[in-house]
């Protein structure tokens, strides 16, 4: 991946930290087993109402991914939110840097400065804590339903 984006340019610069994870493996392969779950009785259903792939995909299948699709947000955000690593490696402009990076760099030059670190750091969870409150029901939802038998 730095290979690609240093021959695209994109070296410090917003883009290099956020499109080379758009897209990922892990994602995928979620998706498919998930989806792969959704009885096939609803599509031929839909399909002898006259749906079309796009009807079906748009009405039933999305709908009842939403679980799925949310923890997959979930997971995915904290992932990036607290990957520390790329960001240091395609930034060294500091108001490009991170959570994560900006906390490293946190020190004044001849101490560590804990108590302003730790504040800090506990201010840093307060996004990620947000963001699973609202898609908690999302998430022990999709939780729930892979333990359950029908």
């Amino acid at each position: 991946q730095f290979a690609i984006v240093n021959k695209l340019g994109w070296m410090n610069t917003f883009r290099a930290m956020v499109v080379p994870h758009l897209a990922n493996v892990f994602g995928l392969f979620l998706l498919r087993q998930y989806m792969a779950t959704i009885p096939r009785s609803l599509i031929d259903a839909a399909r002898i109402d006259g749906a079309n792939d796009f009807q079906i995909f748009g009405r039933i299948v999305v709908p009842l991914s939403l679980p799925i699709i949310a923890t997959l947000f979930l997971l995915t955000f904290q992932f990036h939110w607290s990957n520390f690593l790329w960001q240091l490696i395609v930034t060294n402009r500091e108001e490009l840097y991170t959570v994560p990076v900006g906390l490293a760099m946190f020190k004044q030059q001849h101490e560590e400065l804990y108590t302003l670190k730790m504040a800090a750091s506990a201010v840093s969870i307060v996004p990620i804590s947000v963001i699973f409150v609202f898609a908690q029901r999302y998430f022990i939802e999709g939780i729930t339903r892979g333990a359950l038998k029908e």
